[in-house]
């Protein structure tokens, strides 16, 4: 399989590698991580919206 990488200059989210070797971490709340980290920073955070944007329950989230 071939991972393509790209330079980007542009809208585009750092996230750490431990995060997605952390075991602790579901593959849900991996995900929640980016999406509310490839928010800009006067966003607030809605459950409701956040919730229909990634399609994770209220109760998951």
């Amino acid at each position: 399989m071939t991972i393509v990488r790209r330079e980007h200059r542009a809208q585009f989210t750092i996230i750490p590698n431990a995060i997605f070797s952390d075991d602790r971490l579901s593959i849900e709340a991996k995900g929640v991580l980016g999406y509310l980290l490839s928010r800009p920073h006067n966003w607030q955070v809605r459950l409701d919206h956040v919730g229909r944007t990634t399609r994770i329950g209220r109760k998951k989230l």
